[in-house]
């Protein structure tokens, strides 16, 4: 300047101070084709664009873009200077806002930020929204990095940005060799503005989406979303995510939609509730269409705001002084004490365990325990036992039928179980398995069977002695009450024992009728003497002489088929033939079932035993409907047992829902009146027979009817 050089060089105006003075010099000094080139560049035209645009080839395009530049070199050190405040603030985060561009440059349009970089040779990567210094190369490598990082949990920041060096931990090379160059360039970070743009918000937004699915009904609390430090607040995830979540009462997001709302009804009668309600009764209070198995599995056993306080009894965690982060810690603690434990651990080992730590919270027994700790999805519950496991690490096969019972695994058909094996059934299994002795005789019986009663082969035993039947009848003392005589006909007949009772078999013939006397039956099992002792010393000995009973023989059906026509156990039966099942509660008709089917070795006797259960429990409802209720909803041990309790579940519920069609009403022997259970059950029966109003024309079937019709009735 001293020697004149900066007017010989920018003439009167001098070395330009501004963007737009130094547009305007820069104008001045070319020749007009040569800016018009340089601006549609700046605008971010592509040389073809350029060339398609000028008329001429993408080629000629950059040779006069170039020959542009060269001629305006004397403005590239004060464009470099003009620059200097974006090009420090990229160096430090990455990525700047086209907003804060402008403003750290006092400038108006992006253009004229495009020209300066021109100008200098500086390279950035413009977007619609932010400016970078990232080539393609580099962004996609960041951006790989970034969204594994991210889904491997939260982003180590320091401050507000991210360092590079961390990203490249234990990094694939290929990411190294690429973003290296940056770090030596002397970019060590890149801002959490940078990171937002790199990953994309599509992306982000589908990422936290994909975390709230598969936190399922409960949602997170937004310390629990790994959004990488996107989001300061929850009102700012919110706001991100819009409509497509659900914020509850305690700040959680949950998904939005039907199927995770549909429990906020059942968790809101919980907290009104004076006490705890079985799922029954909150199937009842629900406006909405509930199926057992889906309120139990899908809400009440994984949703944190309710606690299962004993066996069928659910209140909401706030009965038991618990809060939902007071749950989930529980949960945790439970997770971690079981990782990497290969067998399950018992609930009251648990308790002991978990009255000694620091969590400093209550929890008074082994069901509230077992229900909180197996909300936590790593965790798994063992059947209906209170032992839980770490599902990641548990070592399934001490509980399969190799590992429980080898020599009774030892006779498993090597041939006929298709993919089944000792290795993968349960002995608790009611499912009919392939059967092989030593001697090569081939059978069918169920795994529960075998291992809780008959282990040996029907081919291979020996005819029943004294002694086995006192053990038999032993076992099925307490439920004779519970039995028909068809029931005990198929029982004996699945046993053995009505082929190959020797001499007692008349005593068996006895006792299937129904109609034994109970205090001989206990003598008997006592191995005192009894009547039973005429029959084993006396072949011609019978019944009749000890009770007015003359039709023993016809206890005896020909065919198991026949013994089911007899018992006509099915809901289909009239009132009279109703009279012959044992007028018996749900919960022993249960009880029942499950050594019923111990006791079988046939599924077409299992089916018969089933569809009897259900038969007796429906009778009970009949007598006495909230008590079958209660009863079925929290008995059965057995798959079993549980299915005929959840089958007259959801029959009584659809009983109990029936609508009478509009233009329809309800008579028996044409005088109108309202349904009881019974009736509205069996118009179901008809319904789904889809036979409809064909058998209303029974004489003894209640009928709906159109008004005009049973006025004339």
């Amino acid at each position: 300047a001293a020697l004149g050089l900066e007017k010989y060089r920018f003439g009167e105006i001098g070395q330009p101070q501004t963007i737009e003075t130094l547009i305007e010099a820069v104008e001045e000094t070319l020749q007009d084709r040569d800016f018009e080139i340089l601006m549609l560049r700046a605008k971010g035209l592509t040389l073809q664009e350029m060339g398609d645009h000028l008329g001429f080839t993408g080629e000629r395009a950059r040779q006069l873009a170039q020959r542009a530049v060269d001629n305006a070199i004397a403005y590239a050190p004060i464009a470099r200077e003009l620059l200097a405040p974006l090009d420090s603030e990229l160096k430090s985060k990455g990525i700047v806002s086209l907003t804060d561009a402008r403003m750290l440059l006092d400038c108006n349009q992006v253009q004229s930020i495009r020209l300066l970089t021109i100008l200098t040779g500086v390279e950035y990567e413009f977007g619609q929204e932010a400016v970078s210094l990232f080539d393609a190369e580099q962004r996609n490598s960041l951006e790989r990095l970034l969204r594994e990082r991210m889904k491997q949990g939260p982003l180590s920041s320091h401050g507000k940005t991210i360092e590079l060096a961390d990203l490249l931990t234990d990094a694939p090379k290929k990411h190294g060799k690429v973003i290296k160059p940056l770090i030596e360039s002397g970019l060590s970070a890149v801002s959490m503005f940078a990171v937002n743009r790199l990953i994309g918000t599509g992306w982000l937004k589908s990422f936290i989406g994909s975390q709230l699915v598969a936190a399922g009904v409960n949602g997170l609390f937004f310390d629990e979303i790994s959004t990488g430090g996107a989001f300061q607040s929850s009102a700012e995830l919110h706001e991100f995510i819009g409509d497509e979540t659900d914020v509850l009462e305690d700040g959680r997001f949950r998904r939005a939609g039907g199927i995770y709302r549909k429990g906020d009804e059942i968790v809101a009668f919980l907290k009104l509730a004076e006490g705890p309600l079985t799922c029954t009764e909150l199937m009842e209070m629900s406006s909405q269409k509930w199926h057992q198995p889906n309120l139990t599995g899908k809400y009440l056993s994984p949703l944190y705001e309710v606690v299962l306080i004993d066996r069928g009894l659910y209140v909401h965690a706030e009965k038991v002084n618990l809060s939902v982060r007071d749950v989930k810690r529980i949960a945790n603690w439970g997770a971690e004490l079981l990782h990497g434990g290969k067998t399950s651990v018992s609930a009251e080992f648990l308790l002991e365990l978990f009255q000694e730590s620091a969590l400093g919270l209550s929890v008074e027994t082994p069901y509230q325990l077992v229900s909180i700790i197996a909300k936590h999805p790593d965790v798994k519950r063992l059947s209906n036992n209170l032992q839980l496991a770490h599902k990641d690490f548990f070592d399934d096969s001490e509980v399969y039928l190799a590992a429980t019972d080898p020599d009774l695994a030892a006779q498993w058909h090597p041939e006929k179980n298709g993919d089944a094996k000792p290795e993968n059934v349960r002995p608790t299994t009611n499912t009919i398995y392939w059967w092989m002795c030593e001697k090569g005789h081939e059978f069918q019986a169920s795994a529960v069977y075998r291992t809780r009663a008959i282990r040996s082969c029907p081919g291979c035993q020996e005819r029943w002695t004294l002694t086995k039947i006192r053990h038999f009848v032993s076992s099925l003392q307490k439920h004779l009450d519970s039995l028909s005589p068809a029931e005990l006909y198929v029982i004996f007949q699945q046993s053995g024992l009505w082929q190959k009772g020797g001499k007692a078999r008349g005593f068996v013939k006895a006792l299937a009728t129904g109609r034994f006397p109970k205090q001989q039956i206990e003598r008997f099992v006592a191995g005192e003497p009894s009547l039973v002792d005429n029959f084993v010393n006396d072949d011609e000995f019978d019944l009749t002489d000890a009770v007015l009973d003359d039709q023993l023989d016809s206890t005896e059906p020909e065919t198991q088929t026949e013994a089911k026509n007899a018992t006509n156990t099915d809901t289909k039966q009239d009132d009279n033939n109703t009279d012959k099942l044992p007028k018996v509660r749900t919960k022993q008709a249960l009880e029942a079932l499950d050594f019923q089917i111990s006791a079988s070795t046939d599924s077409e006797a299992a089916d018969f035993l089933v569809a009897s259960a259900k038969a007796k429990i429906w009778s009970h409802a009949y007598r006495d409907s909230e008590g079958a209720v209660a009863e079925a909803q929290s008995h059965g041990e057995s798959p079993y047992a549980r299915e005929v309790a959840n089958l007259f579940l959801h029959e009584l519920r659809e009983a109990t829902e029936l609508e009478i069609p509009d233009g329809y009403s309800f008579s028996i022997d044409s005088q109108i009146c309202d349904p009881n259970v019974m009736w509205r059950f069996r118009f179901v029966i008809v319904s789904d027979m889809e036979i409809g109003l064909a058998l209303a024309q029974e004489k003894h079937f209640p009928r709906f009817l159109p008004q005009e019709s049973w006025m004339l009735r």
